[in-house]
């Protein structure tokens, strides 16, 4: 099942958002996510905060299963795939992707990607600054923009925006947001994927559009 709202961009660019913030990009047959930190919780463990086991474990189940959802043989990360230096959560990782049904998997670097390439090669991932495919221009932060981009996917910020409830109950979802559609800066940032990552408020501009994951839907918000 390719479950999700359907997404189009101003190159023509098509994705399927889906509810665990991943997103399928039927042309390719690929998977996007961004951020996905693993590695952070180990990190903040051994500098004595109190963060729970498994977090790693949870993200990499939830990234199996949206690629037996979706049927990707592609697997593409907008940066920010593993938070720390090489340590045990790093091996689970490589042992991860050489059990999953994948044919290609990138790493568009991002800041937190200071792994050696030799870690980069014994996992199986082809690094690169930029990715380019069907209508979108793949990197990991939105300054990345440069003139002749197809539509601009990113990752970097953590997006999330801003829900208000009834008796003044309120909270920040993470969501995709759509900017500046339909022009040469078309923008598509994506919401972080890992399971111990924070969010980053937005204000939405008047063309801003979020796509906000909420239980088994992708709710849209604006324009």
């Amino acid at each position: 099942m390719r479950e999700g709202t359907v997404w189009h961009g101003g190159t023509g660019a098509t994705l399927i958002l889906r509810p665990d913030r991943s997103a399928f990009m039927p042309s390719e047959g690929a998977l996007l996510v961004a951020d996905v930190h693993l590695g952070k919780a180990g990190h903040f463990r051994r500098n004595g905060m109190a963060v729970p086991k498994g977090v790693n474990a949870a993200t990499l189940d939830r990234l199996s299963k949206a690629l037996r959802a979706t049927g990707a043989r592609t697997l593409v990360v907008l940066g920010d795939l593993f938070h720390s230096e090489h340590n045990a959560e790093w091996e689970g990782f490589v042992r991860w992707r050489h059990a999953a049904p994948l044919d290609r998997a990138v790493l568009v670097q991002g800041n937190h990607d200071v792994l050696a390439p030799s870690d980069w090669r014994a996992a199986g991932l082809d690094v690169t600054e930029r990715w380019d495919a069907g209508g979108l221009t793949c990197t990991h932060e939105p300054e990345d923009w440069k003139e002749g981009f197809d539509v601009h996917a990113c990752g970097h910020v953590h997006p999330g925006v801003r829900l208000q409830g009834a008796g003044r109950q309120a909270l920040t979802a993470a969501c995709w947001w759509h900017s500046a559609p339909f022009t040469p800066r078309e923008r598509l940032v994506f919401p972080a994927f890992g399971g111990f990552t924070g969010n980053h408020r937005i204000e939405l501009g008047p063309t801003d559009a979020v796509y906000i994951p909420a239980g088994q839907h992708v709710i849209k918000k604006g324009r």
